[in-house]
């Protein structure tokens, strides 16, 4: 009976999981769920802010890490438009966008992050911006110019919200105009970050996938399954923008073993870097 169940369990939970599911390509990380975070992070109410509100906790410096990885790939590349999206909704798909992008302003890159999400609009309440004002929608209609619907935050990245609710219209973010939009981002940011709705229940990831860079797909451990996380990834392979890989989230049971003396050794390290610096 053991043996049955492993072999026709099919979801993910690890990232040997993502090594052998047909398709996936990289791991472009691997996420312990934020219980695990030995810090006080765990208690966040804002788990997208993490990586600038919690600089020594363990999710930081492992979405640092990853977005490190990533950004070199970019680089060799000559890529600068990605987008995030997952398989099914609630995966983590904007905590990941938004600790890529602060990662990339504290090194020192000029970022604007795009809420293409029209069902579920999130980013502009996270950085606590007008989430009705001028956006996406409202750009892609010809009712705001694109200087008219970019927001500064207070934390150095710059927000295009989804738009005022009457033109959120998710048939025109396959509109040669979202293109028309990012090849002007593209002159005046590092790079530009776009939160896509899930692929499951939305299919503007992937029209949206033909008209980005590059695409990285976060997937829920202990929830999404191999079958449809291979599904999607040959999808999106097929699409002009390189799909670049699987973003594990919510990792369980790193709490023990290796994984905690990893997790405390940053904590560790971080503590006494910090208090370094703020002696000299």
């Amino acid at each position: 009976l053991v043996f049955f169940k492993e072999i026709t369990d099919q979801k993910i939970r690890s990232p040997r999981d993502i090594m052998i599911t047909p398709g996936t390509r990289r791991l472009r990380g691997a996420i312990p769920d934020l219980e695990e975070d030995p810090t006080e992070a765990r208690k966040t109410k804002k788990p997208e802010l993490i990586v600038s509100e919690y600089p020594d906790s363990v999710l930081a410096e492992i979405y640092r890490q990853a977005w490190t990885d990533f950004s070199r790939k970019l680089t060799m590349s000559g890529r600068s438009i990605v987008m995030g999206f997952s398989a099914q909704p609630e995966a983590g798909t904007t905590t990941s966008i938004c600790s890529f992008a602060l990662a990339a302003v504290a090194s020192g890159s000029k970022v604007i992050c795009i809420d293409a999400n029209f069902r579920r609009t999130k980013l502009a309440d996270v950085f606590e911006v007008d989430a009705n004002g001028p956006g996406v929608g409202d750009y892609l209609s010809g009712d705001a110019d694109l200087d008219s619907c970019i927001q500064e935050t207070s934390q150095n990245v710059d927000i295009i919200g989804a738009g005022t609710p009457p033109s959120r219209i998710s048939e025109r973010l396959s509109d040669d105009r979202i293109s028309s939009m990012l090849a002007d981002l593209r002159s005046k940011y590092n790079y530009i970050f776009i939160d896509a709705p899930p692929a499951v229940v939305a299919s503007e990831s992937l029209q949206l996938g033909d008209r980005v860079e590059a695409t990285y797909m976060v997937v829920q451990a202990n929830r999404d399954e191999r079958g449809m996380i291979g599904r999607f990834a040959r999808d999106f392979g097929d699409l002009k923008g390189d799909f670049s890989g699987v973003l594990l989230n919510r990792i369980q049971g790193t709490a023990g073993g290796y994984m905690r003396k990893n997790h405390e050794a940053m904590v560790r390290y971080n503590q006494t870097t910090s208090r370094s610096l703020g002696a000299s």
